[in-house]
């Protein structure tokens, strides 16, 4: 199953794609002359009555014609979409147009998405080879197709889809006690980044100008966002009487990582591991050579001053960093680059290494606070 979903997403295309080619006058919008090209597309019969049919279930406000929220909204939880994509996913296994897919067309694919399977490709034909004539009919994909974990992920797929295809409306109360508290809980922030960042998900504003303002906007509130975390694990620490070095090592560190986290199990979860590995790798090359440098020769430029760095044992932190380098990229070498349950362990306990002889290298010999900025 997990090889069939790999493959499948390879070979599919998203709601804007798909909108676009429909509009062939570039108007912004499917007229009904149009729809028969989404019959097409969706391996149906462009007769005229199949084209009413479309127009009276889909024209949510009988305008004659098909907006981008109109079409997303169904193009995107559509059953028919997600057969129609399945019988492009078994064209492209289907290099010799034959009818079966056959051990080498199989192979040749595998080939070229870089999956590596266990055992024989025979095996798996074998798998989904319901007539037991050595080849894969598209009976057999399709009742594959239908039986997989595939099928109930793209349903889920496509409802996330829909969820995100729509505007964001912050006074819309959830249901059920756990949406409510977390909605609650998060409204403050929500407001404000409603208010001043564009949503460019709405049909109106999916322009240039919108994507950068957005952009630069959220720059900006990381900027704040960080700002007042340093500040507040600053006083926290103090409180409780816990060293910064402590809280900036983990708390901070963690905090700041989240975003490369949850991007990296996202593609990681698509079957992308060499793009979740580096996320996270680019991040922290990003973050040493243009995050720290970058305001250092805003400073200069600004004061005419230098930027004194004050760490300690510089030298031997970057020692440090290097070893745990060099120690990561022969992890993943032993693991014959494959990410593993194994070398998720070893990850982890590198890691935990890590923070602890930088905390007893770091830790201030006295108790002395020290103060927020504010």
């Amino acid at each position: 199953d997990t090889v069939g979903v790999h493959v499948v997403t390879q070979v599919v295309g998203d709601v804007r794609t798909s909108f676009d080619e429909l509009d062939t006058d570039k108007s912004g919008y499917i007229e009904k002359k149009e729809v028969a090209g989404l019959l097409t597309k969706l391996g149906c019969q462009p007769a005229p009555k199949n084209i009413d049919e479309v127009m009276d279930e889909l024209d949510c406000d009988a305008d004659g014609k098909l907006s981008f929220d109109e079409f997303a909204k169904w193009y995107v939880v559509s059953e028919t979409r997600i057969l129609a994509e399945m019988g492009r996913a078994f064209q492209t296994f289907d290099e010799n147009g034959n009818g079966c897919i056959e051990a080498t067309e199989l192979q040749n694919l595998f080939d070229k998405l870089n999956i590596h399977i266990e055992g024989s490709i025979n095996s798996v034909i074998s798998e989904l080879d319901k007539s037991g004539n050595g080849t894969i009919s598209k009976e057999d994909f399709e009742t594959w197709y239908r039986e997989s974990l595939f099928w109930k992920h793209k349903k889920e797929e496509m409802q996330k889809e829909q969820e995100a295809a729509e505007a964001i409306d912050p006074f819309d109360f959830p249901e059920g006690l756990r949406g409510r508290v977390w909605y609650i809980v998060t409204l403050p922030l929500v407001l404000c980044l409603w208010a001043t960042l564009p949503d460019v998900r709405r049909e109106d504003r999916q322009k240039v100008q919108y994507g950068v303002a957005g952009f630069l906007g959220a720059i900006v509130w990381i900027g704040i966002f960080s700002f007042c975390m340093v500040d507040w694990a600053t006083v926290v620490s103090n409180s409780l009487g816990v060293p910064v070095a402590v809280a900036g090592l983990t708390v901070l560190a963690a905090g700041t990582s989240v975003p490369d986290l949850l991007s990296s199990v996202i593609v990681a979860k698509q079957g992308e591991g060499d793009m979740a590995v580096s996320s996270s790798i680019g991040s922290n090359i990003f973050d040493v050579l243009v995050g720290l440098p970058l305001p250092w020769l805003c400073f200069t430029i600004v004061e005419q001053e230098k930027v004194v760095v004050k760490a300690e044992s510089l030298g031997a932190s970057l020692l440090v960093l290097i070893f745990m380098l060099v120690v990561v990229i022969c992890s993943i070498k032993l693991a014959n680059w494959r990410m593993t349950r194994g070398m998720g362990y070893s990850m982890f306990l590198f890691y935990l290494l890590f923070v602890a002889q930088d905390l007893l290298r770091q830790l201030p010999n006295k108790d002395d606070a020290i103060l927020p900025s504010f």
